[in-house]
């Protein structure tokens, strides 16, 4: 009897490992290395820049041609740029650019600048597609 308890304990417990292990996303992107470069500017009142962020697609499927989905640039926390976002192949990268001005400022040092890239779904997510939204949000501060 504790021999069958045994292995009836042992399968009980196997089987709460395998249910605990994470669903694998066929199609999941990952926003990385958000940067911030100057660009010399022309115009005296105002400093030009350039926001980039790299979003690949980590999954081992490609996503739907027909996806629906966009990039949002967040300055000091209110969206000032919008990007749409291609479908991505399974372990394709896609560099999203932002341009846009800084006033200029006397002020040392100068106040920082909180950067967020921000990936959005513009339509209802299918099975197996973005399954972890930890990695939707890429932040800086410069």
């Amino acid at each position: 009897m504790l021999a069958r308890t045994g292995t009836l304990l042992l399968v009980f417990l196997a089987s709460g490992c395998v249910a605990a292990q994470p669903a694998i996303c066929p199609s999941d992107l990952v926003l990385s290395n958000p940067r911030v470069q100057f660009i010399r500017s022309e115009s005296a009142p105002l400093l030009d820049y350039v926001a980039i962020v790299d979003v690949k697609n980590r999954g081992t499927a490609a996503q739907r041609q027909d996806i629906a989905q966009h990039l949002d640039l967040l300055l000091n926390g209110v969206v000032a740029g919008t990007q749409a976002l291609p479908g991505l192949r399974a372990g394709q990268s896609f560099t999203a650019t932002y341009p846009f001005r800084r006033a200029r400022t006397k002020q040392k040092p100068r106040p920082p600048v909180p950067v967020t890239f921000h990936y959005v779904r513009d339509d209802v997510p299918h099975s197996g597609e973005n399954c972890t939204s930890a990695d939707d949000s890429a932040t800086m501060t410069f």
